[in-house]
């Protein structure tokens, strides 16, 4: 008690000792010794008191043979996934921070080494307080000093949430409160070699429970990098090009390798919370880039016939020469994509996820095509005396070929819905099912003008497919269900997917165990079986033609120069 009265005395007194030292020191001295005076009075009366009760009381005390707490942290925690799988990793707020990362886009890409699939997939599945998203562009942008903490779940997680079991699942809780404005200004230049960057970023980001709002801009830049920036040595190239001329040209001063970039990037998401059990994010993700790139020199092989009065040989010959024409490939994109994400929370046990979103995109990439030789070619079939093929050679002599040009241009649209939470309560604990529909409507029309050849692919598909899940606790320490083999439990899934262009159905279907003997120790084995059909993308890219690309052949170690076709 006297202990108790002194503090607070102190606490009282503290506030006014910078006002009257000598009287408050006074007050405080009095306060202190009337505190003590009662509290010895307080102490012998209870001591007295408590040796009376004692006798009297004894044999009505009762003794309990055992008290057993138990504790789980498994759902208890703010945002956490549904389920009791337990995070392998779990990263706090100084753990978070302590990686330097400025968003969650960011810190995801440091922490790609705990986050990748045994299965190999390096993307994993991402949730925001539990709850399912309607792509990266919902959090990309989001601060992580507004990150509580990063769990990263295995693979077992994912069914619960409607995907195979193929990908890593990392659920990123956020604190309460947050806000703050940000404008980020970086450059970077290497200290030789060229290429210097550029990065200007404005930030909008305000954070209250499960109300959101994210607006950011983005602008990023940076300049070509060729080869004789930094003093990459001539590779002789098969065939030779200038090997005979009276003065070559040395192609790495035009010949990129990194091209010039210059992007824009805006993302905008909005959080509301419609009442305590449901919730509605929209976001709005648009882009804008373009790219340039040098391939070198344009490559000819002029025919010179052995009367030719520059000719270096008794019989006809092939001269490959550099044409001082630059080939160069230009690339432009743009991005639109409108997502948003609906949850809503039945009760304790049940839970409704809608995720949808309509992407649109398109692309042009224009590609010089080489030069047209036949001018002259037409000089040295008539033996012209003032046209030299292995002296200099100028533009004018050859014309540009007509660039090879292709657009593509593509539309998605997905509706998800997800309904999960407790099928029955077993004896080890809750079954929990995943139940869900889906339905993606995908268009890609692509034109490819090569050469004087026009070819248009044009490619629609719809595919819908229904997916369900289980997970069955089998025995549980913390249950006393057969607890001295630890933590057992089973998972299965199914999904069927139609397709509109395939002609027959894609089925995947597994199944799996999870046990965990120790709380520090797990072992997991899983079936995962399924087909899957060619992407859209597979099936209709544009073909796009690169003239004077460089490509080492590993069974003959040459390094040879070909048109190569992708798409």
């Amino acid at each position: 008690v006297g202990r108790l009265v002194q503090g607070h005395c102190q606490r009282r007194a503290a506030p006014y000792v910078a006002g009257g030292m000598k009287f408050h020191r006074s007050l405080f001295v009095l306060a202190l010794a009337t505190g003590t005076a009662h509290a010895q009075q307080a102490t012998a009366q209870a001591a007295s008191s408590a040796q009376n009760d004692s006798r009297d009381a004894s044999s009505s005390i009762s003794t309990l043979d055992e008290v057993k707490v138990t504790a789980s942290r498994i759902g208890s925690e703010p945002g956490a996934a549904i389920g009791t799988i337990r995070p392998e990793v779990q990263l706090g707020r100084m753990e978070v921070q302590s990686y330097g990362a400025s968003t969650v886009e960011e810190l995801l890409g440091l922490i790609a080494p705990m986050t990748t699939s045994d299965s190999g997939d390096s993307t994993p599945i991402v949730l925001l307080n539990g709850k399912r998203i309607s792509g990266m562009q919902e959090i990309k942008d989001i601060p992580t000093e507004a990150i509580r903490r990063v769990d990263v779940l295995p693979e077992e997680e994912a069914l619960l949430y409607g995907y195979p079991p193929n990908q890593k699942v990392v659920n990123v809780v956020l604190v309460p409160r947050f806000n703050r404005y940000t404008a980020q200004l970086d450059g970077s230049e290497p200290s030789a070699g060229g290429m210097e960057t550029g990065v200007a970023d404005l930030d909008r980001f305000i954070l209250h429970d499960d109300d959101r709002l994210n607006l950011d801009l983005k602008y990023t830049a940076n300049t070509m990098l060729t080869e004789d920036e930094r003093d990459i040595a001539t590779v002789p190239v098969t065939p030779g090009y200038d090997t005979q001329a009276e003065h070559p040209l040395d192609p790495r001063a035009v010949r990129s390798l990194g091209n010039a970039n210059h992007a824009v990037d805006g993302n905008a998401v909005w959080s509301k919370a419609l009442g305590e059990r449901t919730s509605l994010a929209l976001n709005y993700t648009g882009n804008l880039n373009d790219s340039d790139g040098e391939r070198g020199y344009a490559g000819t092989a002029l025919a010179v016939p052995a009367d030719d009065p520059f000719a270096q040989s008794a019989a006809d010959q092939t001269v490959y020469r550099y044409v001082p024409v630059v080939l160069r490939q230009h690339a432009m994109g743009w991005s639109s994509r409108f997502g948003g994400t609906l949850n809503h929370d039945f009760d304790s046990a049940w839970h409704l996820s809608v995720v949808g979103y309509w992407n649109r995109s398109g692309s042009r990439t224009v590609t010089d095509a080489g030069v047209d030789k036949s001018a002259a070619q037409a000089l040295l079939d008539a033996g012209d005396p003032d046209f030299d093929p292995y002296g200099l050679l100028t533009g004018a002599m050859f014309p540009r070929n007509a660039p090879n040009i292709a657009t593509s241009t593509t539309d998605t649209r997905n509706l998800q819905v997800l309904v999960h939470g407790t099928l029955l309560t077993l004896p080890a604990g809750d079954a929990i099912v995943s139940l869900g529909l889906a339905d993606t409507r995908s268009r890609i029309d692509n034109v490819a003008r090569m050469g004087g050849r026009r070819r248009v692919a044009d490619f629609d598909r719809n595919d819908a497919n229904a997916t369900a899940s289980i997970e069955l606790p089998l025995t549980r320490r913390s249950q006393d269900v057969l607890g001295m083999l630890g933590d057992l439990s089973a998972n299965a899934h199914a999904q069927v997917d139609q397709l509109s262009d395939y002609g027959q159905d894609m089925r995947r279907w597994g199944y799996g165990l999870r046990w965990s003997p120790l709380a520090r120790l797990t072992f997991t084995a899983n079936v995962d079986t399924g087909r899957t059909a060619p992407t859209p993308a597979q099936l209709a890219n544009p073909v796009i033609t690169s003239t004077g690309t460089r490509v080492f052949d590993y069974a003959t170690g040459q390094t040879v120069s070909v048109t190569s076709i992708s798409g």
